[in-house]
């Protein structure tokens, strides 16, 4: 829809009707289906409500994540230069995170902080909380350990899984009690008087006591936030009352996702003399996984009695036959899911397509691009069949958009990785992008070798780090990987890199036979390289050994294919890293990036990446190369949230003519012409069923117990004084987790235009692990979409 031509629908006028002809506050909810244009009325109704309220007072616009932000500020804008009016007066428009930070900005000492208060990020306070946890794992495994399965390896587990476990389990535990807005003194309080003992609850109030306590050293995360301005509302009600004043008309864009505290902060500012308008799709609400969100809070507020229910259910994203296929989910899940409990996960307003004249009319039909493939593929058999359909596809269709989707971030890297091998242009809406994880990754392994300057192991993948971009060629790969099982098998690694006289083990070499072998082959096809040179130019007057060539301090060298030269040059490089290993963590960083890359890309990521540890080091002036390397590494996993120089740091509209990675949950708000659902399997789409398995319950977890939701049932028997039986959190989880990967399902159904793939593969193949099948709702939709077509060619007959 174009701002210059705004016509609304049906429902919107609806609304606008509503709320502009009320003679007082209003309470209104909106389901809006996906591709309803909310974003778009929100935007016209608050141009309208800016011409209503005072010069002194603001509308206030609520959004989830701060792209949204940026977004409806420009489409405001929009409207109201439209009206005649200047742009940027009488509203604001932030997330709920930035309106609790200006709540509580304004009275700092109503909640016991200074007026100069810090916000740590989310990163900081993820260290802050892995050190309390790795100080509590020292005298607390015993409880850890009655949660495990008998006659298990402990020590490998204690590396890497346990402490991740604990993490995990004591992130959620204060979560939810800051949601609940307890404090770790009110719950010591009610653990003391509690009969009987609640092992998580002890774990999770442990950690949570010493991490508040090392929090408050730097200053308040942004859970506290939250919680320090619901209580700096309720203490203050002069201060509750000018804040109404100034903002009397709340509109609150994703409602589906806030939190029962951020619900209840919006509500007390709107109290009963405000409007308060939110728009949200319960059918969408896909992260309560990772939140403390909970669609069922926005269905309650659209059932209040004092609350009008006015959806939104035209859409001109789809097709008919997208539509009637996830209309079709919507009454399957409601009536025929093979588990009752889970049947409310998604519910009406069912999807409509825009009425004749509408501006955005749904584009044409085109049922014979909808499949559901039935292969059982391996994992990477999935990968290749969708990389080499979306080439063909993207050459017929160079002006149109693709989109490859899964659930989980891996697989959407093992894409990326696939894509990038076929060269296929594409984009990546994932943790990071394959840039930014290869220059993490690149550095990350140099400071590694730097902080473990022994380890020839470490200095063998430094060398495959330093030649990653030739060794894949043919003449060389022989070579490189000989040169990189020599470094590994160096005993005394000071011996190669800072040799006393007589103990020169890369002199040494020079003697050994297989390196004079490999001297010959370098020389051999050095020589066959040469000669091609001179019979293919004509105006070249020397013979040049094939060579490469790198500055450091302005001084160049040159590196031949011979073996005992590479050697020679890599040592040169690493002698320079390791003198340099005492420079600040900023420094080190911006000499290695010289050395290590050419591409200005890389050089700029490279540079973030300084800026992002210097300001580590300040925070944590203990920290190490080892905490550095992690840091890095996290990025390199994909585990970390790190925007580097790409598309979506700027705000993203899906481009034609290239592949779209992402995960379904990255996807919500954004549409493409075709989409391939990928990994629509009873792993990452249970259904309840005995055989599925479920990833929030790790393996070396006896009776399959899902430790976050078993802590979170401990935390409410003690706060409500109520009996706590292990398991039965367990069992709710695993349906809550089924009605969320529904709307997820859902949600990747209604991010196609007109062209849909989706498919399934059996997972990794592990001892004993039987294979995954496809979803259950996928094969419902698969089977529901068959007998239409076979209805359809029944009547065409």
């Amino acid at each position: 829809m174009s701002q210059t031509t705004f016509v609304p629908r049906p429902s919107q006028q609806k609304i606008l009707d509503t709320l502009l002809n009320a003679d007082g506050p209003v309470r209104l909810g909106v389901s809006a289906v996906p591709g309803s244009g909310k974003t778009h009325i929100l935007s016209f109704l608050a141009s309208e409500l800016i011409q209503r309220v005072d010069d002194d007072q603001e509308v206030l616009i609520v959004t989830l994540v701060n792209a949204a932000v940026d977004n409806f500020r420009r489409r405001v804008d929009g409207f109201v230069r439209q009206k005649g009016l200047l742009p940027g007066f009488n509203y604001r428009v932030c997330t709920l995170h930035s309106l609790a930070h200006e709540i509580v900005q304004q009275r700092p000492s109503l909640v016991g902080l200074s007026q100069d208060f810090d916000i740590v990020d989310d990163h900081t306070a993820q260290l802050i909380l892995r050190e309390v946890v790795d100080s509590w794992l020292v005298g607390h495994t015993d409880l850890i350990e009655d949660y495990l399965l008998p006659n298990l390896n402990l020590e490998p587990l204690l590396r890497r899984d346990i402490p991740e476990l604990v993490l995990t389990v004591a992130q959620t535990f204060i979560k939810r009690a800051k949601d609940r807005r307890l404090a770790p003194h009110q719950l010591e309080d009610a653990y003391s008087r509690r009969a009987g003992t609640l092992p998580l609850a002890r774990l999770g109030l442990d950690i949570y006591r010493e991490y508040q306590n090392r929090l408050a050293r730097t200053g308040v995360d942004f859970d506290d936030l939250i919680r320090l301005a619901a209580q700096a509302i309720d203490l203050d009600p002069d201060f509750l009352a000018r804040l109404r004043q100034r903002w009397p008309c709340i509109l609150e864009d994703e409602a589906q996702d806030s939190s029962l505290l951020q619900e209840q902060i919006l509500d007390t500012l709107a109290g009963q003399q405000n409007t308060w308008v939110r728009v949200g799709d319960p059918n969408q609400a896909i992260y309560e996984t990772f939140t403390t969100a909970d669609p069922e809070n926005l269905r309650r507020f659209l059932h209040q009695p004092k609350v009008i229910d006015l959806p939104m259910p035209e859409s001109g994203r789809s097709s008919p036959s997208i539509i009637n296929l996830a209309n079709y989910l919507i009454d399957w899940t409601m009536v025929e899911h093979p588990h009752v409990e889970v049947q409310n996960a998604l519910n009406p307003p069912h999807i409509q397509p825009t009425p004749p004249g509408d501006p955005q009319p749904n584009p044409p039909d085109r049922p014979d691009q909808i499949h559901f493939r039935p292969e059982k593929y391996k994992p990477p058999q999935e990968v290749q069949t969708i990389v080499r359909s979306a080439k063909q596809w993207l050459k017929q269709n160079p002006d149109k958009t693709l989109a490859v989707l899964d659930a989980r971030n891996k697989r959407g890297v093992d894409v990326a990785n696939a894509l990038r091998r076929a060269d296929v242009p594409y984009v990546e809406l994932l943790n990071s992008t394959a840039a930014t994880r290869s220059t993490a990754g690149v550095l990350g392994n140099v400071l590694k070798h730097l902080a473990r300057p022994t380890d020839p192991r470490q200095l063998a993948t430094v060398f495959h780090v330093w030649k990653r971009h030739d060794w894949d060629l043919e003449d060389l790969q022989p070579i490189f990987e000989w040169v990189e099982k020599t470094i590994q098998n160096c005993a005394r690694l000071e011996d190669y890199l800072w040799p006393r006289p007589g103990q020169d083990w890369l002199a040494a070499l020079e003697t050994d036979e297989a390196v004079q072998q490999l001297e010959a082959l370098a020389n051999q096809r050095a020589s066959e390289s040469t000669s091609q040179r001179v019979s293919e130019s004509t105006d070249t007057d020397e013979d040049q050994e094939p060579h490469s060539q790198f500055t450091i301090n302005n001084s160049q060298f040159t590196i031949s294919n011979s073996p005992f030269t590479i050697l020679t040059e890599f040592r040169t490089l690493v002698r320079r890293w390791q003198a340099a290993a005492i420079l600040p963590i900023d420094q080190l960083i911006l000499l290695l990036a010289q050395d290590l890359f050419d591409n200005p890309a890389d050089l700029a990521l490279a540079h973030k990446f300084a800026v992002v540890l210097r300001h580590l080091s300040t925070e944590y002036p203990a920290y190490r190369l080892p905490e550095f390397v992690e840091a890095l590494a996290e990025v390199a996993r994909n585990q970390r949230r790190f925007l580097g120089f790409d598309e979506e740091s700027l705000g993203f509209e899906p481009p034609a003519g290239k592949v779209t990675v992402s995960t379904m949950h990255r996807a919500k708000g954004l549409e493409w012409d075709r989409v391939y659902l990928m990994g629509v399997n009873n792993y990452s789409f249970p259904s309840g069923e005995p055989q599925d398995t479920y990833f929030s319950e790790k393996w070396f977890v006896r009776d399959s117990l899902n430790l976050e939701a078993e802590v979170l049932a401990q935390l409410e028997a003690l706060v409500d004084n109520r009996d706590y039986l292990e398991g039965f959190a367990t069992e709710e989880a695993r349906l809550d987790l089924v009605r969320e990967r529904l709307r997820l399902l859902f949600v990747g159904l209604t991010r196609a235009r007109q062209e849909l793939v989706v498919t399934w593969n059996r997972g990794q193949q592990y001892q004993n692990k039987p294979d995954n099948q496809p979803a259950i709702p996928l094969v419902a939709l698969q089977t529901w979409l068959e007998t239409g077509s076979q209805e359809n060619q029944s009547q065409e007959g």
